[in-house]
């Protein structure tokens, strides 16, 4: 028998500044096409120079 997976397994919160935020659900196909994008711009800008880019938080 399979088993299902509890409800809270599926949410996502991130606490900043101890405020909690619900990042549920998670990003849509176009929103994590779009940051790919904006990453690959960032990443080939700054190619050989002292900064870095991330395409999440670290």
């Amino acid at each position: 028998m399979e088993e299902k997976p509890l409800e809270f397994e599926f949410e996502r919160w991130e606490r900043i500044d101890n405020i909690i935020y619900d990042l549920t659900p998670a990003p849509s196909s176009q929103h994590q096409a779009i940051v790919g994008n904006l990453y690959g711009e960032f990443y080939t800008y700054l190619k050989g120079k002292r900064c870095k880019a991330f395409p999440a938080p670290n």
